[in-house]
């Protein structure tokens, strides 16, 4: 690594509070990107931002297939960043904003079990929301290598939750069809079960993971599945819409 974890923290903080992209870190391995996302992590904690939850990144087993990765990625999510629907979002201070559309879980219990089922996932649920996922990044063009994007916590800007809680039980997660529209016409399109087969067993991964590594999930955390279909693009002045059959809409104005 060209530079100590913290050092990069700091370098990925400035570049956002400044508005000025930053190059790459030159990390090689996972393990790096987790020990900068740590330190920044503690820089935002030091700041007054407050951990509520995670977000799943590389969910899409095409996507892990191409990088020989046999799992996804997660970083936290901060209380600062949410918003509720319908968000605008034009003071935002976001460098290159990009949008995906997710299923948010809400907890109403902590799981600390690294074998927990899905039914005891379910169990642990209080409700599920519609949400987009607004990611951004520290680095001129984005991050070029997985590392880099883990250690600037995977792209993440902000994040816009809808309005209705949706009860867990009878849903059919991997049969959920993502339709996301910009100023009123369809602009991406995507399907639950490009995030894992479920966006449950997404979640389930996660709750797993935390428990083995002895920091498991908390009661009222949030957890963001991954994409259910394509990253788009968008502009100042961009109004988004995402609908998600039965978990129904969210919307934001950029």
């Amino acid at each position: 690594m060209m530079t100590s974890a913290s050092a990069a923290a700091q370098r990925l903080l400035t570049a956002r509070q400044s508005g000025q992209g930053c190059e790459s870190l030159g990390l090689q391995t996972l393990d790096q990107g987790y020990a900068v996302q740590t330190e920044l992590t503690t820089l935002w904690r030091s700041a007054g931002l407050q951990p509520c939850g995670y977000k799943l990144g590389l969910t899409d087993q095409r996507m892990q297939q191409a990088t020989d990765f046999s799992h996804p990625l997660y970083g936290p999510l901060m209380r600062q960043w949410q918003h509720a629907s319908p968000a605008r979002l034009t003071e935002a201070g976001l460098l290159s904003p990009r949008v995906e559309g997710e299923v948010a879980f809400v907890f109403k219990q902590g799981l600390d079990d690294a074998n927990a089922s899905e039914a005891q996932l379910k169990a642990a649920l209080s409700h599920v929301l519609p949400a987009l996922e607004v990611c951004d990044s520290a680095f001129l063009g984005w991050p070029t290598s997985l590392p880099d994007a883990l250690a600037d916590n995977l792209s993440c800007g902000l994040y816009v939750l809808g309005e209705q809680p949706v009860a867990v039980d009878g849903l059919d997660f991997a049969s959920l069809e993502m339709n996301l529209l910009c100023n009123g016409e369809l602009a991406a399109s995507g399907h639950a079960s490009q995030c894992m087969g479920s966006p449950l067993l997404a979640c389930l991964w996660l709750v797993r993971e935390l428990a083995a590594q002895g920091t498991p999930i908390q009661a009222g955390e949030i957890v963001l599945s991954g994409a259910l279909g394509p990253m788009l693009r968008i502009n100042q002045g961009d109004r988004l819409q995402m609908s998600l059959g039965v978990l129904g809409q969210v919307s934001c104005q950029f």
